[in-house]
């Protein structure tokens, strides 16, 4: 009774309610695992990004370009062209590699680069055989450089001439799509991964250069459009359009260039009409995905955006292996780092769901009183 009298109910509510909101958020804040890696919670609510990390993040991206754009270095230069869409001053991407090629004739990093260009602009003055004669003496035993050849070809209208170097793409010694090396010398002329904004940094330069990377995604748009179309009636392309989905597929070191080699394969077959192929290549390639999306990677990844050195390892092993012999590595690296009692880089939310959540509960009170 004379509890009741000292603390009045509607006292004793909210501080009730303010307590459980605390032991609700400690209890988001634990430790959590997914076949053994830690998970790192995400706050409640939605928390965009501060105003000012993102006008840091727009001026160091741009001090970046321009420092990489002003470089005498070739590599630096190159490096330039992807992360920046428009390259230096009013020279777009395309003129930058052409020049670069012509200029360092020797270096096969630009006459590759510049190559891969001409496929996205075929009908470029500077795109001529002088570019695919310099890619070819540089690196002629390589499939990946006779890939964006008959797409350069085809793209021109020479079908006949994009049909053997597509053969010659299959019966090459060699198969580098220039993932690694691409990757290596944008990630080396950016600033080391260990803080949010480096992270960003890269994130930008690989989801803008991607295309440019891997000189042999800007190959496949024409090669796919010359399997789909003409194979019925040439059967010498259809081996070829085949044989080479089949060796991107197995050969190329990133899984998109894989996945767009099956791709290849899989239009291919639609051109010939033959269902029964299409429909076991389309089956393969939905439960690939599907294996991808389940895979010990996804929460692997998703502790990349939270430990620096993590991604660092994960670039290195890009660049060191490849990326599906990376995504093995560095699932055992995530496990390992998980399993240490004392590893925990996840940001606490404990203060973050409190606030949300009494922001919330005032709002619902508010709305309350007012009906």
């Amino acid at each position: 009774m004379g509890f009741r009298m000292k603390y009045k109910p509607h006292i004793l509510l909210p501080i009730s309610i303010f307590a459980i909101v605390i032991l609700f958020s400690l209890y988001l804040d634990r430790k959590q695992f997914v076949s053994d890696i830690l998970v790192c919670e995400k706050p409640l609510g939605e928390k965009p990004p501060p105003f000012a990390l993102n006008e840091l993040f727009t001026r160091t991206a741009i001090r970046i370009e321009q420092s990489l754009a002003e470089s005498t270095s070739v590599d630096d230069l190159i490096a330039s062209s992807v992360i920046s869409s428009t390259g230096s001053g009013d020279m777009s991407s395309l003129e930058i590699l052409t020049a670069l090629s012509r200029n360092n004739p020797q270096n096969q990093l630009a006459a590759v680069y510049a190559l891969s260009a001409c496929t996205k602009a075929a009908d470029y003055p500077a795109c001529n055989d002088e570019i695919i004669n310099r890619a070819i003496a540089l690196d002629g035993d390589n499939g990946a450089i006779w890939s964006l050849v008959s797409s350069l070809r085809y793209s021109q209208e020479d079908s006949y001439g994009a049909v053997l170097a597509l053969e010659a793409a299959v019966e090459a010694s060699d198969y580098d799509d220039y993932f690694q090396r691409g990757l290596g010398i944008v990630l080396n002329a950016l600033p080391s991964v260990d803080d949010d904004l480096n992270y960003r940094l890269y994130q930008r330069a690989m989801n803008h250069g991607v295309s440019l990377i891997i000189p042999g995604y800007a190959s496949l748009r024409p090669i796919h459009a010359m399997c789909s179309a003409n194979v019925v009636e040439n059967r010498a392309l259809a081996a070829a359009c085949l044989s080479f989905g089949r060796r991107m597929e197995e050969q190329a070191s990133s899984l998109i260039a894989s996945a767009l080699g099956l791709s290849l394969q899989i239009s291919t077959y639609g051109g010939l009409g033959n269902v029964a192929e299409y429909q076991r290549l389309e089956e393969r390639a939905r439960k690939g995905q599907q294996d991808r999306v389940n895979s010990d990677f996804r929460p692997a990844f998703d502790l990349l955006e939270h430990d620096a050195q993590l991604t660092k390892y994960w670039f290195d092993q890009l660049i060191f292996a490849g990326e599906r012999a990376a995504i093995d590595t560095v699932v055992v690296e995530a496990k390992r780092l998980s399993s240490r009692w004392n590893y925990n880089p996840c940001p606490s939310v404990l203060f973050g769901n409190l606030l949300f959540v009494i922001k919330d509960f005032s709002r619902w009170a508010l709305f309350g009183a007012r009906t």
